[in-house]
């Protein structure tokens, strides 16, 4: 399919000539903007941002979500590219007193091509259930921590189900999924999906699950008799699994910090978190997967035989304001001066996103990379610099050392026993407190756990711990 229809204006949800309200100010938003403004299908009210201040030079106005109710208006396009956040959103309206057929939003499409082909349709003959039974479909949300702790929980429900064949559907970054799941022979495919393929297919399969980001899971379809060839104890735990999951009763609009400290008191982390009391998950290790193909081309490269890694983009949001756990600019910039002065020999590689915000004063920029060449780049880094976030989680998993700045998340959850954990000051661990994730609990602007963090209170720790 042709990439410039993926992200199309839902032009056949929204009446010619509507007063439109787009939420996200951000790269989707601006890009519904160009497609009202060339065609004149409707009229912009405006968009709504948390990072509203951000656009006041805007050629149009940027509102900030308390005063939504204040507005007149036909419709709410979200302008989000995935599912993730959308419920965020969706209790944002409800709460500023949106109606429900007011708010519209469409996500990456499905377009047909080739004159009545869909490209990315999957014949029912290729999916795991016309294949062998038992098959076990799964759909997840998250992003790259996200995978690798639910890789864990998937591996342990193998061991039960070792004739199991599986299917896989994410929200996004399936070609990520694809390498990092390379090793698990039981995977049938891996495909992008933001939940319609899922449900029309859910209850061809022996089991269903819905695992989100945030680390919880629910039953969505369990067929017994089709698990006669797996340990007998599986049926069993599935139906325990099914019953508690549905007495957590989890529900996004609800803030998910109760359930997060009930998890800590209980002594689980992001990865036991799974077990619901079922499975039997107390490790923290993940098998990560070493594209060889690739090996080559990080040589290639030539980063030199001691390099550090660092990333500045794990605070990245879908509607592009800062999330509570970012930390500023201008502090890696002085960290690396700070590096510099003390270790010359080192060299400082930057990894992240294509549009991530470049660091000053890095040696190599490795954005925009592709996920097997940034594995071998942090498998064989001295050590990783970053917020809390996927590529600390994946570069522990690659053996490699990292010094993590927490602030709203939970360093018991998250944390790792062999990293450099770093905290300042007393206010931490808030992260759930709000429906909004992204949310400081105080509503502070630059919020005192992260900010607390100074560049000089890194690099004391980096020398403490690291001789060169």
């Amino acid at each position: 399919m042709n990439n410039c229809y993926k992200y199309l204006f839902p032009f056949e949800k929204v009446p010619a000539g509507s007063n439109v309200l787009i939420y996200g100010a951000g790269i989707l938003g601006h890009e519904y903007w160009k497609q009202i403004r060339l065609t004149q299908y409707c009229n912009l009210i405006g968009m709504v941002d948390r990072n509203y201040k951000k656009y006041e030079s805007s050629p149009f106005p940027v509102y900030a979500p308390s005063v939504i109710h204040t507005l007149s208006f036909d419709f709410v396009v979200i302008a989000l590219r995935g599912a993730t956040g959308i419920l965020d959103v969706r209790n944002t309206l409800e709460k500023e007193g949106v109606p429900e057929e007011k708010i519209v939003f469409i996500f990456e499409r499905e377009l047909p091509d080739d004159f009545g082909s869909t490209a990315s349709d999957i014949p029912s003959s290729e999916l795991a259930f016309s294949k062998k039974q038992p098959a076990i479909l799964i759909y997840m949300t998250g992003g790259i921590g996200d995978y690798i702790f639910i890789k864990r929980f998937i591996i342990e429900l193998i061991r039960f189900a070792p004739d199991c064949l599986m299917d896989i559907y994410c929200s996004k970054q399936s070609e990520i999924l694809r390498t990092l799941y390379s090793d698990i022979e039981n995977i049938n495919l891996i495909r992008d999906n933001l939940g319609t393929r899922y449900n029309a297919f859910k209850t061809a399969y022996a089991l269903a699950l819905s695992i989100s980001g945030s680390g919880f899971l629910q039953v969505d379809g369990f067929a017994p008799e089709k698990f006669r060839s797996c340990d007998t104890r599986f049926v069993d735990m599935i139906r325990t699994l099914k019953q508690r999951t549905e007495e957590e009763n989890f529900s996004t609009a609800t803030p998910r910090s109760a359930i997060f400290l009930r998890r800590i008191f209980n002594g689980q982390n992001c990865y036991s978190t799974y077990n619901y009391g079922v499975f039997s998950i107390f490790d923290k290790k993940v098998s990560i997967p070493l594209d060889s193909a690739w090996k080559q081309k990080f040589e290639d490269l030539r980063l030199g035989e001691q390099y550090i890694t660092m990333s500045c983009d794990a605070g990245a949001s879908k509607d592009n304001s800062v999330v509570a756990k970012s930390w500023p600019h201008k502090n890696f910039v002085r960290l690396v001066q700070l590096l510099k002065e003390n270790y010359p020999a080192l060299s400082i590689v930057q990894l992240g996103a294509a549009e991530a915000e470049r660091i000053e004063g890095v040696d190599h920029y490795m954005l925009g990379k592709t996920f097997a060449l940034a594995e071998h780049i942090l498998a064989n880094a001295i050590f990783h610099i970053d917020v809390e976030g996927g590529l600390v989680h994946l570069a522990s998993q690659l053996g490699t050392k990292c010094f993590v700045l927490f602030g709203p998340t939970w360093e018991k959850y998250y944390g790792y026993e062999e990293n450099i954990n770093i905290k300042a000051g007393t206010c931490h661990e808030c992260c759930g407190v709000y429906p909004d994730a992204n949310q400081c609990a105080r509503g502070m602007k630059e919020p005192e756990c992260m900010y607390g963090i100074t560049p000089e209170l890194v690099m004391e720790r980096v020398e403490k711990h690291f001789r060169l």
